[in-house]
């Protein structure tokens, strides 16, 4: 229901109007910017908020509270034009992109015609926009972004589309390009070729919309060293039958056309004018440049958070997004083991009645 609070919070851009009697509170930054804020000036810590409030129990959204930091720390390093090479870790041959500056806009289609609206994350009134991040619930909504971001800076795709944050920049040319980025948070060291070549794959503009085939964790009576063969054949199977996929013709078409769409487009990104990024945390990528080229030529490059991290409140927010991934880890590791002791049991079960009826 609306009343002079809920008006406020629509006031502040902490929420947005779903009709004309409700309001919804889901703008990734804000909610940031709000825990920020009360970590400071209240018992409440960066911590209650990313274990309570923002980064939710669900195991297969798990990396929501990573998503709107890796993109807050991305535009701040753009507040105003700086080298791309000093964000950015590219891969591959050398080419001119590597040698730009850059800086984050908000875009809005006026009559046909994008406009451009500086974004400076790093001043209090965060420039022109008066939301950050938009996260569209399916694809659709997403292409609708693409062909009019309505002047919001940050995009977090469904699960569906592949790539999790999208963003433009403005480089010092004048051309734009369209920045697709996938976040890793795993707690490894080191992020294998392999794992990095999956990872980009989503952010290749003719894969959106595209998924290959699960692969099922088999927990019947075969041994670990036979599940984990099996599972190593049914993952060389799906990455064989990458061309088998599912996807809606009419909304890809409109994303790549929204791409497309892009005024001032430069060839120095590519077909479709997007640079391709992996952002991981903690662990650091291994790429290997043959590994993740694709058709339309598109550059790829690799971010480490900690690279960006300078605030200690931000370190904060880092370590608490790591620790609770710590601990989902180790509770998927305690329930699997609960169902493979499970199934050995039944195995031994029947196993002793056909030796008994025998």
């Amino acid at each position: 229901m609306l009343g002079e609070d809920s008006e406020k919070l629509v006031e502040f851009g902490v929420a947005r109007f779903v009709d004309m009697r409700n309001i919804k509170a889901d703008e990734p930054l804000a909610l940031l910017a709000v825990s920020n804020y009360f970590s400071q000036n209240s018992s409440w810590t960066h911590e209650y908020f990313l274990n309570e409030r923002i980064t939710p129990d669900s195991n297969a959204i798990r990396g929501i509270g990573m998503d709107p930091l890796a993109a807050f720390l991305l535009g701040f390093q753009f507040s105003a034009f700086t080298p791309l090479s000093k964000v950015f870790t590219f891969v591959g041959a050398d080419r001119p992109l590597f040698h730009r500056s850059a800086r984050l806009v908000a875009l809005k289609r006026v009559n046909g015609r994008l406009q451009m609206h500086f974004v400076d994350l790093s001043s209090p009134l965060r420039g022109t926009t008066y939301r950050h991040g938009h996260s569209p619930q399916t694809s659709k909504e997403f292409a609708d972004w693409v062909h009019d971001p309505d002047r919001i800076p940050f995009c977090f795709p469904p699960y569906l589309v592949g790539p999790d944050l999208a963003l433009a920049l403005l480089l010092d040319d004048g051309t734009l390009i369209w920045v697709l980025g996938q976040v890793k948070h795993n707690t490894k060291k080191y992020m294998p070729p392999s794992d990095c070549k999956d990872a980009l794959r989503t952010t290749i503009p003719e894969f959106l919309l595209t998924q290959r085939q699960t692969v099922e964790d088999d927990t019947t009576e075969s041994s670990a060293a036979e599940r984990k063969e099996k599972r190593k054949k049914q993952k060389e199977k799906a990455k064989e039958q990458e061309t088998r996929v599912t996807k809606d013709t009419v909304v890809y078409e409109r994303i790549l056309q929204g791409l497309d769409h892009l005024d001032h487009r430069t060839a120095m990104a590519g077909t479709h004018s997007v640079l391709r990024v992996l952002i991981s945390h903690p662990a650091i990528p291994h790429v290997h440049a043959e590994d993740v080229e694709d058709e339309g030529d598109h550059p790829v490059a690799i971010v480490a958070l900690d690279d960006l991290t300078k605030s200690d409140a931000t370190k904060k927010i880092l370590d608490c997004l790591t620790r609770n991934l710590l601990s989902k880890e180790k509770e998927d590791l305690k329930r699997k083991r609960e169902a493979e002791a499970k199934v050995v049991t039944e195995v031994t079960v029947r196993y002793k009645r056909r030796r008994t009826v025998a």
